[in-house]
């Protein structure tokens, strides 16, 4: 792993409002929605509430269960909360079908506040690269619309040989 660490000085840009977002992610609407099959790691993976796709973009209602509230004391950037808010919405990849897709880098992550149990997540998707890349940008949000963590070029690995991915 590579990367470089900087304080942010400027303030989270404006997100658009989640109520927007949601009128334009009409197209598919998963209420209970789960985790794809290959990120079924545990009870706190099972976190999307809702998945709406639209035109290039969803929205992800996500929230952790209250059982692992605690979590986030110790956990600023939750692991299943992450997972969740940047690789659940693996349907805006053209012809995704079962294909599995595991994560490869991100561009740029700025942290401005701590996650909460409650988020949206706004997943833009941006391309491909030859099939095998799968490139988004990731705005989550908090309850209330404030920008908590904006991504970009989170990047995505298409995992040809489903062998590998089989337990020893």
């Amino acid at each position: 792993v590579r990367g470089q660490v900087a304080t942010v000085t400027s303030a989270a840009r404006a997100a658009e409002s989640v109520a927007e977002i949601s009128q334009r992610c009409r197209q598919r609407v998963q209420e209970g929605a789960s985790a794809p099959e290959h990120l079924l790691f545990g009870a706190r993976w099972n976190n999307i509430r809702r998945l709406q796709i639209g035109n290039g973009e969803a929205l992800l209602t996500l929230e952790l269960p209250a059982v692992y509230a605690p979590d986030l004391a110790e956990f600023p950037l939750h692991p299943a909360l992450m997972d969740m808010a940047t690789a659940g919405a693996q349907a805006l990849i053209p012809g995704h079908g079962d294909a599995f897709y595991v994560p490869a880098s991100y561009g740029a992550v700025r942290v401005h506040a701590p996650l909460t149990r409650c988020l949206a997540s706004h997943v833009r998707w941006r391309g491909d690269e030859g099939g095998d890349l799968a490139v988004f940008d990731v705005t989550v949000c908090d309850a209330r619309g404030r920008v908590l963590v904006d991504i970009d070029e989170f990047t995505m690995l298409r995992v040809r040989d489903k062998a590998l991915l089989a337990a020893p």
